[in-house]
């Protein structure tokens, strides 16, 4: 049996350090991980003294983030299953800084066949979805593949 998305979310709240995938989340940010609320990642970020700025629906966090091999992250709170992150973008001050950070984060698998980008995917035994990274220009992206969500179906 699969653990619906809404009650694995309200499990890993309350076990603040807990979540899923955590180890897959950049080092900047440890005890991290998807579907940590919105209202516990805001204090995390407070604890850490990181300011943010937030989009108009209060859904999507951009991160400063000095001190770190990246410019800034964006962190998004806005799936239908509720504000829990399902997103995790960083930015990198140029495309081969991306790359470099993408390929030792994420390590793909060979190719498939010709002209088939691989893609980072994770799987852990606990959870009903999937963790998968790519890169893509000057950023590097994590998400949950989680019913749901507009990565569900990747």
């Amino acid at each position: 049996t699969t653990t619906p998305p809404a009650t694995e979310a309200a499990a890993a709240a309350e076990e603040p350090f807990g979540y899923p995938y955590a180890d897959l989340f950049p080092d900047a940010f440890p005890d991290v991980g998807f579907t940590m609320r919105k209202d516990a990642f805001i204090e995390y970020l407070a604890e850490r003294k990181m300011t943010y700025r937030t989009n108009n629906a209060k859904d999507v966090l951009f991160i400063d983030t000095p001190g770190t091999p990246f410019t800034s992250a964006i962190v998004s709170f806005n799936s239908n299953v509720g504000p829990i992150l399902t997103e995790f973008e960083v930015r990198f001050a140029d495309e081969a800084q991306a790359k470099a950070y993408a390929a030792e984060k994420y390590p793909l698998p060979a190719p498939l066949y010709q002209g088939h980008e691989p893609e980072f995917s994770a799987s852990d035994p606990g959870s009903s979805y999937r963790a998968k990274a790519w890169q893509f220009q000057n950023k590097v992206f994590l998400v949950a593949t989680m019913a749901n969500t507009r990565w569900a179906n990747q």
